[in-house]
């Protein structure tokens, strides 16, 4: 139970890191665009 959980928190967070550099593409793009 305990690895799972953890592996599931790892892709929780790298799903946000994801989305933050995602964002973080988009607006540099936007901005340079």
């Amino acid at each position: 139970m305990g690895p799972a959980s953890d592996s599931r928190g790892r892709l929780f967070e790298f799903r946000i890191n994801l989305a933050l550099s995602l964002r973080k593409m988009c607006l540099i793009a936007f901005l340079a665009g």
